[in-house]
């Protein structure tokens, strides 16, 4: 059985982090637990599927706190969300009132947004002229860096298997099945 998505969104405050995965991020759900006020640790690589949640953290303002620029930053935020309460406390404060005032829930803003744009580009059209300063040059959204990570580097860290192996190198018990 799937949950409605009121029980979705209201069961997703009680996670303390989002640890999203680098390969094939989280779309839809990763709007939904921000919404619910919790952090997200993220990690774009190279393809479209995998930067999205970088945005969605982006136009929240969280981009330096949610954002890793390699596997290393990515533990390390994830690890503090995890131990650091007070940290986190600030974070989801943040997240919950930037709900109010940040981009990504502003439906007004991105409606008439997307309207200017569609009006320039018509214009573009009919008229030919392309060299406009405050035109479509005014949507852009400066590139993100990319960390340096390739697929086969992540697999091999922090695929199933080596975070078990790592576990158990580590002298802990992994808990499986229970």
């Amino acid at each position: 059985d799937v949950a409605g998505k009121t029980e979705h969104v209201n069961r997703s405050q009680y996670a303390d982090v989002f640890l999203d995965t680098p390969m094939v991020n989280a779309h839809t759900t990763g709007c939904d637990v921000l919404w619910s006020g919790v952090p997200i640790v993220t990690l774009p690589m190279r393809r479209m599927a995998s930067r999205v949640c970088a945005s969605l953290c982006a136009s929240m303002g969280l981009y330096e706190a949610c954002v890793a620029h390699d596997l290393a930053d990515y533990e390390e935020k994830a690890v503090r969300l995890g131990l650091d309460r007070t940290y986190r406390a600030a974070l989801r404060r943040e997240i919950l009132m930037g709900r109010w005032t940040q981009p990504l829930f502003d439906t007004r803003r991105w409606v008439r947004d997307f309207e200017r744009l569609m009006y320039k580009a018509w214009e573009i059209y009919t008229t030919g002229d392309t060299d406009d300063e405050r035109g479509i040059k005014s949507f852009a959204i400066p590139p993100m860096p990319i960390p340096d990570v390739t697929e086969d580097e992540y697999r091999a860290k922090w695929s199933c298997d080596a975070l078990l192996q790592a576990a158990v190198q580590a002298g802990k018990q992994p808990l499986l099945n229970q």
